[in-house]
């Protein structure tokens, strides 16, 4: 994961923007998806595309909010499309009240080390400061231990050990099954 020394941060905020995804960006943004489930053995887990992206982002009923990194020359315009994301949406908590749930972190090889990982998620941090939310969630495969590691670096704490947290799911097709019922 990213390395987030003193000169690989200056490095990314002289070389790299970050900024929100837009509209016409939606099967670049996709692509990073698909990139990151290939690096997690996660293709065949990926149910959506680019039309069910662009719906969820910027559709009547938006339900997640994406951040994007892309490198830029020296007059300051994108070198090479994108090369990051992070993708984030609200949830609520009645204990907690209102806090942002962090889908996705991914940079593409190439772009790690320079702390751009590190810079997109101080980025929503920041916003879910901006927006009275109380906490930032996440979840990671245990088998990817550099992701752990690198959150833990980033102050985040593992409730799995620290609350004793099961984290449960039900899928489309047992929600559909479970009001039939």
């Amino acid at each position: 994961m990213d390395n987030h020394g003193g000169n690989s941060t200056k490095e990314c905020r002289e070389n790299y923007a970050i900024r929100a995804v837009k509209e016409e960006e939606c099967g670049q943004l996709m692509a990073l998806c698909c990139e990151l489930a290939e690096c997690l053995d996660e293709r065949d887990k990926v149910t959506n595309n680019e039309n069910g992206l662009r719906q969820d982002l910027f559709g009547e009923h938006q339900k997640c909010f994406c951040l994007v990194a892309e490198r830029k020359n020296d007059n300051g315009e994108s070198e090479s499309g994108l090369v990051g994301y992070i993708l984030y949406s609200p949830a609520y908590s009645a204990y907690s009240r209102s806090y942002i749930h962090l889908n996705s972190l991914f940079v593409k090889e190439g772009h790690r080390g320079m702390g751009l990982g590190e810079t997109l998620f101080r980025a929503v941090a920041q916003k879910a400061i901006d927006t009275d939310c109380q906490r930032l969630d996440l979840t990671v495969l245990t088998s990817n231990k550099k992701a752990v590691e690198f959150y833990e670096k980033l102050g985040l704490t593992d409730q799995t050990v620290a609350e004793s947290r099961h984290k449960m799911r039900m899928t489309r097709k047992q929600m559909e099954d479970f009001v039939q019922t």
